[in-house]
């Protein structure tokens, strides 16, 4: 192979793996809990929903993280989606220091978040999918909300505000819960 072939092929993979993190990060926006009342004790949930709806609409598949917790009688894990490198998608980051930052570093965590140990969400996700079927459980309604949209979205796509009224009805079939929340109804 040429330079000039290498040189493409790395732009090309480059420009792909802006397009990925563009995609995760646009999608975790809609996931995100900003709230510590609301986030504590969800982070592995909606992390695993968080990889099932990246594959389903993006087809990428993530990686979770996950640090064991020292020293803290509230928590004994943690989970977050590894976007790139050491690079972190936490999207109940507030449980862990207050803050909202979406994205951080795995270095920046706390030192009692020790050991980060990283496992292919795929490894998960199936196992929690089949349960939650199991059990009569279902996913969080936002990621019921983001599957349908997408469903719509591949039968209406020159349609767009059949789309979001489509998935908005059967939303509102499912839960009672208003739209605009910011968060995951409990399952």
């Amino acid at each position: 192979m040429s330079n000039l072939e290498n040189d493409e092929i790395r732009i090309h993979m480059a420009t792909l793996h802006n397009i990925h993190t563009q995609r995760l990060v646009s999608l975790a926006k809609r996931f995100q809990i900003t709230r510590a009342d609301e986030a504590a004790g969800h982070c592995l949930s909606l992390s695993l929903d968080f990889a099932l709806v990246a594959k389903h609409l993006h087809d990428i598949d993530v990686d979770l993280v996950k640090w064991t917790v020292a020293d803290d009688p509230a928590y004994v894990d943690h989970w977050a989606v590894v976007l790139h490198g050491d690079t972190v998608i936490d999207l109940t980051r507030v449980q862990v220091d207050g803050t909202t930052h979406l994205t951080a570093a795995m270095v920046d965590y706390p030192a009692n978040f020790r050991t980060p140990r990283i496992y292919p969400a795929s490894l998960l996700a199936r196992a929690y999918a089949d349960a939650r079927t199991q059990d009569s459980a279902r996913l969080s309604n936002r990621s019921k909300y983001l599957l349908q949209c997408s469903k719509y979205r591949l039968h209406w796509r020159n349609h767009p505000v059949n789309c979001i009224h489509g998935a908005a009805q059967q939303f509102a079939a499912w839960t009672t819960f208003p739209i605009q929340s910011n968060r995951s109804p409990p399952c």
